[in-house]
């Protein structure tokens, strides 16, 4: 249902990218950046790559979502994880993806967080913040609380969850109710001030993918009692107080050791502060998971061999019936274009003309437009090749481009200036009647050139057929390829939508001949054919 929601909406408004969090929208998310051609990030914040039987915990103790996972992963161009121990659980369970994943922990805003006071509290105040769940192992920490000899000390338990009535039934049965506080659920923006009102964290938790609880502890100066999980070790590294359990007999005596060293503790976590402070503030969330996303949209860099991507068996399977269905959907097509009404395409209200390459019955030019439109274009000059409705130029003005859109027909050419208006990009738009780069001025260069050329070796006999046959040989791709590099800023790039009904592999050599590499190359499945979608820079 989430990755149909998804889908859905990318069709209001194409994505850039598709991030997924935890197993269920990592699942999602990966589905709909494969149907799609997306970058996908995928971030794990809870169990899903661990295994605790004894506790009926971790996501890939079940095989069919071990399974699941792992496909998630292959599909995902980068894998992110809030903690050392986390990222390392991850490479052990898809050794295969180690080179995706990576360390971007969640941050804190310091503004939330009070800092504790030197003075230990009287009796001395231990805080446990968790969901009441079986892998939080709160019944250990209850029976160490029996244990506990020295200072007098009380406990608040903060959360809720399956668990709520059996741990409140163990409090009373340890006759626990004078040192336990099961306070149930808190809210976070509140309860981040409220760190400073206790003197420990003891956290009993058996996993954590990061541990925010611990984090925002360590932020406040607290000491923490933890098990090796999430970040406890990194916290330790950067100068926190904390103390490792290496096991339940343990939680008691680690009580007991932080209660009589509790003040060098607390002197230890405070000075510790500004160090944990830092390294999770919040810019540098926001820088690791920009890094992530860029990493993700710099990861589809072509094959050396990319013309060589074969045909489904679905796919051949239906070429052979093309010809049936294209002959059965003439009458149709002809009766829609014949409207003249404006259509809505990926999100646009488009005007249509029966002179003109049609951009619904037509997939191409929405798949080109979709491509462009995930660009980075803020104040680049854009070249739209072979406008038509000029669907890719009004895309590409939307996110910020400067436009120039050519065509040889004149039709085309009124008619992408009227879509232009109808969209509210005109002033960002210049429409240009053009055979190739002939009309433009000498010397002009632009930061990306879009062209979505004729797929058919076939001389046309009308300017409408221009837009379906570029020649015997495909001379006016070969002519674009030639010429379009001297039209190219420094550092510009050449955006193509190719058909597997193309001689990919002369197209190829062509681009070498010009001294154009491909630099990223994404294939979209469509009915009939496969669809290239390429990136070429100057070589």
């Amino acid at each position: 249902w989430l990755a149909w929601q998804l889908w859905r909406e990318h069709r209001r408004q194409p994505f850039c990218l598709v991030h997924g969090i935890w197993h269920v929208g990592s699942l999602a998310a990966a589905l709909v950046g494969r149907a799609l051609h997306l970058p996908v990030v995928l971030s794990m914040f809870g169990g899903e790559a661990v295994s605790i039987p004894e506790l009926n915990y971790g996501i890939i103790s079940r095989p069919l979502w071990r399974w699941l996972l792992r496909r998630s992963f292959a599909s995902a161009h980068v894998i992110t994880a809030g903690s050392h121990y986390y990222v390392e659980h991850l490479q052990r369970f898809a050794p295969n993806c180690s080179h995706k994943i990576q360390f971007a922990p969640l941050g804190i805003d310091p503004q939330k967080i009070k800092p504790a006071a030197l003075e230990v509290c009287r009796p001395v105040r231990l805080l446990n913040v968790a969901a009441l769940q079986p892998v939080k192992n709160l019944p250990a920490v209850l029976e160490a609380m029996q244990r506990v000899n020295g200072a007098p000390v009380n406990l608040t338990i903060a959360g809720t969850g399956p668990l709520y009535p059996q741990i409140r039934q163990e409090i009373t049965r340890r006759g626990l109710e004078r040192k336990v506080n099961l306070r149930g659920w808190q809210s976070s923006h509140t309860f981040k001030q409220q760190y400073a009102d206790y003197d420990l964290l003891v956290s009993s938790s058996r996993h954590e993918a990061q541990g925010m609880a611990m984090i925002e502890a360590a932020a406040a100066g607290l000491p923490i009692l933890a098990y090796p999980v999430g970040a406890a070790r990194e916290l330790q590294q950067l100068g926190a107080a904390v103390v490792l359990i290496e096991n339940n007999v343990d939680i008691s005596e680690k009580i007991d050791y932080c209660l009589q060293n509790l003040i060098s503790m607390k002197k230890r976590a405070l000075a510790a502060r500004s160090q944990i402070l830092k390294a999770y503030a919040l810019q540098n969330t926001v820088k690791s998971f920009a890094r992530a996303y860029e990493i993700a949209q710099q990861s589809d860099h072509a094959p050396a061999n990319w013309y060589e991507a074969q045909l489904p068996l679905a796919t051949k399977v239906l070429r052979w019936v093309r010809p049936l269905v294209f002959l059965a959907c003439v009458p149709f097509i002809q009766h829609q274009r014949k409207k003249n009404a404006p259509t809505r395409v990926a999100g646009l209200t488009l005007h249509t003309s029966l002179d003109v390459f049609h951009p619904k019955f037509f997939f191409s030019s929405k798949l080109l437009g979709e491509y462009v439109s995930r660009m980075s274009l803020q104040g680049k000059r854009f070249l739209d090749m072979g406008t038509g409705s000029g669907i890719v130029g009004i895309f590409a003005a939307r996110k910020g481009a400067d436009v120039t859109a050519v065509d040889i027909n004149p039709a085309a050419v009124r008619l992408a200036a009227r879509n232009a208006q109808l969209n509210g990009v005109a002033a960002r738009m210049h429409c240009l009647c053009s055979d190739l780069f002939s009309e433009l001025p000498p010397g002009e260069t632009f930061d990306v050139i879009a062209f979505n050329p004729p797929f058919y070796a076939k001389t046309p006999q009308t300017l409408p057929q221009a837009a379906f046959f570029g020649g015997k040989h495909h001379e006016v791709l070969q002519q674009f390829i030639a010429e379009a590099g001297h039209f190219l800023a420094p550092g510009g790039r050449l955006v193509f939508i190719l058909s597997s009904d193309m001689p990919l592999k002369e197209i190829h050599q062509s681009f070498l001949t010009a001294g154009l590499k491909v630099v990223s190359h994404r294939v979209k499945k469509h009915y009939f054919e496969l669809f290239h979608l390429l990136e070429l820079a100057v070589h």
